[in-house]
């Protein structure tokens, strides 16, 4: 019989997990790179 407490065996949380947290990284990074603000609503007034 197969486990019923992992009734997804097709993809590990783990690598889930791994490629949300790369994602929003690259995100930031290449928000920052082009030189806009993680923070919404952010308007800068000189």
């Amino acid at each position: 019989m197969a486990d019923p407490d992992d009734t997804d065996s097709s993809i590990p949380l783990s690598w889930i997990i791994i490629f949300l947290l790369l994602a929003l990284g690259l995100g930031a990074v290449t928000v920052q790179f082009v030189g806009g603000s993680l923070i919404a609503g952010t308007v800068l007034v000189p």
